[in-house]
């Protein structure tokens, strides 16, 4: 089950994404200003710089995605790995609620209203753990591919 702290890593990620995101369109907005500035001055030489700086922006912003993405991807094993655990255990416990039954010698209407609500709670936690798995998986679909190096 995922704990406190790897929902956290989860929320930094996002954010370290979005601010990377920020600093591209920053960098962008700041390359689209100089060259408003000097639209009928462009010279060879001042292309070349401009067409550095937009290149070494641009390959600055691609390494923060494959950072982002490379964390996201163990998120999502990390989130998989909870799920997977949650899912045996409801099955488990399953299990020994209907062991636990079927070797009752006689089990009183209380006890039974019991074990349904029981059962009612386990089916409802893994219908949830299901939805949330398979919401996982979309998650793990909308990765693009990893960016050619």
């Amino acid at each position: 089950m995922m704990k406190h702290h790897e929902h956290s890593q989860v929320a930094d990620a996002i954010c370290d994404n979005t601010q990377a995101i920020r600093d591209v369109l920053t960098a962008i907005k700041e390359e689209g200003a100089w060259w408003r500035s000097r639209r009928g001055l462009a010279t060879q030489q001042g292309l070349r710089e401009m067409e550095d700086r937009i290149m070494a922006k641009l390959d600055d912003y691609l390494q923060k995605i494959t950072t982002f993405l490379d964390k996201q991807g163990a998120n999502i094993d990390t989130i998989s790995t909870g799920i997977d655990g949650l899912s045996t255990d409801i099955e488990d416990i399953k299990a020994q609620l209907a062991a636990a039954i079927a070797g009752a010698p006689e089990i009183t209407p209380e006890h039974a209203a019991a074990f349904d609500a029981v059962v009612t709670r386990i089916d409802d936690i893994d219908t949830r753990s299901t939805a949330l798995a398979e919401k996982t998986k979309a998650l793990d679909a909308m990765h693009p591919p990893v960016p050619p190096s």
